[in-house]
């Protein structure tokens, strides 16, 4: 069964980017999804220069997220993107999530 959606948080991005890959997303996916909560952190490292409104970037959709789910809440080490696209993929069956964080790979009650 494929992927309903396919998400990403801030670092497959930010390293895709740097390295001139981005677009693989692009290729492999079609269309990927990220929150807000992404874009800002992207800004924030200062050297993503990327304008993801931009009609080369359409395949990125930004998505917001209005609330983090409780037990998402509680895992601290979390970052905001990773907070939100966690919740994010909550509302979906089947999604497929691009996320680089051991913790949530080592956590059992996150799914």
């Amino acid at each position: 069964m494929p992927p309903s959606i396919v998400l990403s948080n801030t670092s497959p991005i930010y390293y895709l980017y740097q390295s001139g890959l981005l677009t693989i997303l692009r290729d492999i996916y079609g269309e990927i999804c990220i929150t807000e909560g992404v874009v800002e952190e992207l800004k924030a490292s200062g050297d993503f220069d990327v304008d993801l409104n931009a009609s080369e970037y359409s395949w990125i959709k930004i998505n917001s997220v209005k609330e983090i789910l409780l037990s998402i809440r509680e895992l601290e080490e979390l970052g905001k993107g990773e907070s939100e696209i966690l919740s994010l993929a909550d509302s979906f069956d089947n999604p497929l999530l691009i996320i680089d964080e051991l913790l949530i790979m080592e956590n059992s009650q996150v799914k």
